[in-house]
């Protein structure tokens, strides 16, 4: 690219040349053009929705669309086109670069402001985040990239079973929410399952179709018993232990009665100034 030649992103938009550059979890470096209206408007309307796939699937097409340039892929290879894949991204690179993203395209990018609901005293208040030190940011295990470079599968046992499972990402996180639908009921199985490639027993490789029974035996008549409480909760273990990312739980307290209330920092709060919000709820008082 030349010095005076504007950045041009994903989705041929000329963008602007105030980018900001983000090494993420995985190593991998980007970056980034600040966030326009026409990249709000699209998010506002995924977020009304409501459901964690359209969240998901906007949050791919919101990297997608930002990402100017790809210093280092590190572990990953682009398209043909030289895109970054953000669709099967770690999820932790994923959330690395919205913030960035959120840095880059605001004054105030390290905070987000959230309203809370008090569980003491039922009141509604607003709780300011600081990005930079409420979240608990986790690298990837250098073995686990290691792995992943040479292109080998992570392995897990499981009794005399040998589980092949994947990091979460963007791609993971779109088929938990669609298992989800599906089986609504079987929440803690569907969150293992969305992230198992195969499972091998003794007697060769169970059906992919048959792996949500092999977890948590399906209904009654099934021809899987299920694993214990134990066996299931050691899976997780192997597969966090491997993982890396954000941990976004958050601990509010009541201005007023003191209490302490933990929350989810939502996907909405990182995509809107706090300055932004402030006002709104400024106005919202004002007309009462």
């Amino acid at each position: 690219m030349q010095d005076n030649e504007q950045p041009v992103d994903a989705a041929g938009h000329r963008a602007s040349t105030e980018t900001r550059e983000a090494t993420l979890l995985s190593g991998a470096v980007i970056a980034q053009r600040p966030l326009t209206l026409r990249d709000q408007n699209k998010l506002t309307l995924a977020t009304r929705r409501r459901t964690a796939r359209a969240v998901s699937d906007a949050l791919t097409g919101l990297l997608d669309a930002t990402t100017v340039e790809v210093m280092d892929p590190g572990i990953y290879t682009l398209d043909a086109q030289g895109r970054f894949p953000w669709r099967d991204a770690l999820s932790g690179d994923r959330m690395d670069a919205l913030l960035n993203l959120r840095r880059a395209s605001y004054p105030d990018g390290d905070k987000a402001l959230c309203e809370v609901r008090c569980g003491t005293c039922g009141d509604t208040f607003g709780w300011e985040v600081d990005i930079e030190t409420d979240l608990l940011r986790r690298p990837y295990p250098p073995a686990t990239l290691a792995v992943l470079r040479e292109g080998r599968p992570l392995k897990a046992m499981v009794g005399a079973h040998t589980v092949t499972f994947e990091l979460v990402t963007g791609a993971s996180e779109t088929r938990y929410a669609r298992m989800l639908g599906d089986h609504p009921e079987r929440e803690v199985s569907v969150l293992l399952r969305s992230r198992i490639v195969d499972v091998m027993g003794p007697d060769g490789p169970i059906n992919r179709g048959e792996i949500l029974d092999w977890l948590d035996g399906g209904a009654t008549g099934a021809r899987w018993t299920g694993l214990s409480a134990a066996d299931a909760e050691a899976l997780q273990d192997a597969m966090d232990a491997a993982d890396g990312g954000y941990d976004t739980e958050v601990e509010a307290y009541h201005p007023a009665c003191g209490g302490a209330t933990r929350f989810d920092l939502p996907f909405s709060a990182l995509l809107t100034p706090a300055r932004q919000v402030r006002e709104r709820k400024l106005a919202r008082r004002r007309g009462r």
